[in-house]
């Protein structure tokens, strides 16, 4: 339900002591917090909260009546505060040309939405940097097959009519990458470099990516030196040491590797070592847990060509589980590769090993379940969300996971627990934009990479409401630092959304993440073919320091899958 402010009538009468109060108008009644509404409606934001910050005790929104600036730093941000001359007129609240939603307000339905800000309007400073001018901001797309071509169009116009941005609005550009399709490529290092480079030839002030083409660190790396924001919203290889060192030009929608790790090295120290392997085939079932890593080369990891699992290895030897074996496998399909696969897991079977966590790409790790079928070989496999292996498309696929091993696959993922479109957060932006919008399931884009894509829009413009008029990176980043994000119902009914944020500096907005088995007989939302992931406690959430000293319900057909 919505709620519509009208005008204020009569005359409002303030004394003032030493320093003068703003006016605010009472915080919004609650809404149907999970109700989307594609009708427009007008109603106030909190006054607590500043148009700059979406966030801020006490501050106005900059533009305000009855708000004098205390100092402007230039390229930085702006500090206002209520006018303390006595007797000043109370300042006057103007309604939004936007709804709040929920209690406390968000910008948006969605429950992983920041927190609602006041009106603006003012001088935004014209052009503030690369690719901001006083109209818009350009963020560089590059051209891609499919529904997604079609719907971030509408998430762009979602945005720009539901944000503050301060009199602009995002104009995507779009570009022809170089060095193939952007459709499940594995770019090169140069490739990457071309990447950032059209992007910067574009005029671009930041830049979204599909979710299932292979970038990497060295695209990451460019761009930060060409001082363009790149946003991504696949887990791969960059650590927050990383993020921090390409400061503020680089973020991430799930976690970054090594607070990944951190959490899979928690669940296995606390509900899988010291148990006997019971997931795995009559092989291992009987034996004590004893870890394996495999990694993946692969140019996405940048210079040392292999991801850094150092904060997964020092965690489980902290409590006596470091692995036995650490392997490395090349990224070919080639018949040498698979006979590569084929001495791996030989070694890993007569290491003893029960456990397997592969960090590699889903054919990788469907060659490596052959390899260890074809040995009689059944171990535990602990999916990470890396490269598709915790996408129903991916272990669906004929090049996806073995069929007799995903019995005894299970793991972690990052992914929020799959809805039907209807109760999707991308699918309501794009709804409310175009109400004749469909998505048929099981196209060659797949809800997977519109998830992504949607998530990067998110991310993006959350910074660009945070950062005020004066848009610039480091505005950006001080904006995200200081949104508040409310996650109503965060892990919990009925969307088990992460919960998001960027708390400590972090340069990632989700921590958490979810435990998923795989079923043969659930059909998947993405496909609408049989086999898909369930979710234990139908999606619950973890993070480091909170996981349960217990081993979790996998393979629980007893209870639902989602």
């Amino acid at each position: 339900m919505a709620f519509i402010y009208g005008s204020l009538s009569g005359a409002i009468l303030v004394t003032l002591a030493t320093v003068a109060l703003v006016l605010a108008p009472p915080a919004p009644p609650s809404v149907a917090e999970f109700a989307p509404n594609p009708a427009t409606n007008i109603e106030d934001a909190p006054a607590s909260q500043s148009s700059r910050f979406g966030a801020g005790e006490g501050a106005c929104a900059v533009g305000q009546t009855g708000c004098e600036v205390v100092e402007a730093a230039a390229a930085t941000t702006t500090t206002v505060r209520p006018s303390s001359t006595a007797g000043a007129p109370p300042p006057v609240v103007r309604a939004r040309v936007r709804r709040c939603v929920g209690d406390p307000p968000r910008q948006i339905e969605d429950p992983q939405s920041p927190a609602c800000v006041n009106y603006w309007e003012g001088d935004n400073g014209g052009a503030t940097w690369q690719g901001v001018t006083r109209d818009e901001i350009r963020v560089a797309y590059p051209r891609y097959p499919g529904n997604a071509r079609e719907v971030i169009d509408l998430w762009v116009e979602f945005f720009n009519r539901r944000f503050e941005f301060y009199g602009r609005k995002i104009r995507l550009v779009r570009y022809t990458p170089p060095g193939g399709t952007p459709v499940s490529a594995q770019f090169s290092a140069q490739d990457q470099r071309a990447i950032a480079e059209a992007a910067d030839e574009a005029d671009a002030f930041a830049s979204v990516f599909p979710r299932d083409a292979g970038y990497g660190q060295d695209l990451y790396s460019e761009l930060a030196s060409r001082r363009i924001i790149g946003v991504e919203s696949r887990p791969m290889s960059l650590t927050e040491d990383d993020l921090r060192r390409w400061h503020p030009y680089v973020w991430m929608y799930p976690p970054a590797l090594d607070t990944f790790e951190a959490n899979q090295a928690e669940w296995i120290c606390r509900g899988l070592a010291r148990r006997r392997a019971r997931f795995g085939g009559p092989d291992v079932a009987s034996s004590t847990r004893a870890f394996a890593i495999v990694v993946q080369r692969d140019p996405a990891y940048g210079p040392s060509g292999v991801p850094n699992v150092d904060t997964l290895s020092e965690g489980l030897r902290r409590c006596g589980a470091a692995p036995v074996r650490v392997v490395e496998v090349a990224t070919s399909s080639s018949a040498a590769g698979r006979g590569a696969d084929e001495a791996a897991m030989a070694d890993l079977r007569t290491a003893g090993a029960t456990s397997i966590t592969c960090y590699c790409d889903n054919n990788r790790l469907g060659s490596l379940q052959g390899a260890a079928a074809k040995g009689a070989y059944q171990p535990e496999w602990l999916l990470v969300p890396f490269w598709g292996q915790d996408s129903d498309l991916s272990a669906q696929v004929v090049q996806g996971q073995w069929p007799e091993q995903r019995s005894h696959t299970f793991g972690l993922t990052v992914r929020n627990r799959p809805n039907e479109n209807s109760a999707t957060p991308w699918f309501w932006a794009a709804r409310e934009v175009d109400p004749s919008y469909d998505f048929s399931r099981g196209t060659t884009t797949g809800r997977d990479t519109l998830f992504g894509l949607y998530q990067q829009m998110l991310l993006l413009a959350s910074g660009i409401q945070g950062a005020g008029p004066n848009l610039t990176p480091q505005t950006f980043a001080a904006g995200l630092a200081r949104t508040t994000f409310p996650n109503p119902g965060a892990g919990a009914p009925p969307y088990f959304q992460a919960a998001v944020g960027f708390p400590g500096g972090e340069h990632a907005m989700q921590q958490d993440v979810a435990a998923i088995w795989f079923s043969e007989g659930e059909e998947s939302y993405d496909t609408a073919q049989r086999g898909a992931y369930c979710y234990v406690g139908g999606g619950r959430r973890w993070a480091a320091g909170g996981w349960p000293d217990d081993e979790l319900p996998f393979f629980d057909r007893l209870q639902p899958c989602r």
